[in-house]
């Protein structure tokens, strides 16, 4: 009756450890919830930019398609942006392409921000609403819900998670 009663205990221990380390592991696998976004205000590194009143095309700032790509004119959404203006964020990666911006600040450190609706400035440096129309047949180029700013183009750290 003893041995019995000490291998039910055992049992039954073993079993209560199952359970507890399947709930703890089902917590630890779940995705995260989303974090609440933050936003980040743009900074322009360049003195005579921020010093603008206005909106000026050669002081636009592009924002990135895919932060661990280089940092080129093809790897650029249509959307500008300026000094101040403010940018919602919900995530963020440590370790894309190295930016380094004119006041020699360096980072690998890249923000997922939010572009508004259609907020395309073309490359041209006219509103895109005084674009002619595209032509009948040829693609649109649609923008994208998100894009990339790197951390030397703001002085704010968002607390935001890690995007992957």
């Amino acid at each position: 009756p003893r041995l019995a009663d000490r291998a039910r205990a055992a049992f039954l221990a073993t079993a209560l450890c199952g359970i507890a380390g399947a709930t703890l592991a089902s917590d630890t696998l779940r995705a995260p919830s989303p974090a609440a976004p933050a936003t980040v205000r743009v900074y322009n590194a360049e003195r005579a930019c921020r010093e603008q009143p206005d909106r000026r095309p050669g002081c636009s700032l592009g924002l990135a398609i895919d932060p661990t790509r280089p940092y080129t004119a093809e790897n650029v959404v249509p959307t500008r942006v300026w000094h101040d203006d403010v940018l919602t964020t919900d995530c963020q990666i440590p370790h894309g392409e190295l930016i380094i911006d004119e006041e020699d600040h360096r980072s690998t450190h890249w923000f997922r921000v939010h572009l508004p609706p259609h907020s395309g400035l073309p490359v041209t440096g006219l509103p895109a609403h005084s674009q002619p129309p595209p032509a009948a047949g040829l693609p649109v180029r649609s923008e994208p819900s998100v894009a990339w700013l790197p951390a030397v183009r703001t002085r704010e750290r968002a607390a935001v998670p890690h995007c992957f």
